[in-house]
């Protein structure tokens, strides 16, 4: 395989699973919910690490809640019985529960998540 052909998307869609099934968890319409995230090789991964080292955030949670919504690009979820926008992602990432925000950020920081099956070159 050539170097060159190793390519990345520019997000990643994050499936939410339930934690201990692991079976998709459905909106309330029966799709399934989820939440696509801009990967770390992107300029708007890194802007937002820039943005919230600069609001000097002490708490690591408050820290990791600040991240997440700035890394968030869309979604499609229920939450509180509502359909929420992603714009209003930092009042709801609070209320996930924390094994959620883990899981979304560890999704966001495996590159391998981000590439593109390519075929094999000769």
């Amino acid at each position: 395989m050539d170097l060159y052909d190793l390519t990345f998307r520019d997000t990643y869609t994050y499936q939410v699973l339930h934690p201990i099934t692991k079976h998709s968890v459905p909106n309330d319409d029966g799709s399934p919910q989820w939440i696509e995230l801009y990967g770390a090789d992107t300029k708007h991964y890194r802007n937002a690490l820039a943005e919230v080292a600069r609001l000097g955030i002490e708490d690591p949670t408050e820290k990791l809640i600040a991240f997440l919504a700035r890394i968030t690009a869309r979604w499609s979820i229920t939450a509180g019985g509502k359909r929420p926008n992603v714009t209003d992602a930092a009042e709801i990432y609070p209320k996930f529960p924390s094994w959620l925000r883990d899981d979304v950020f560890a999704a966001a920081s495996t590159r391998a998540n981000f590439f593109v099956e390519t075929s094999a070159s000769s």
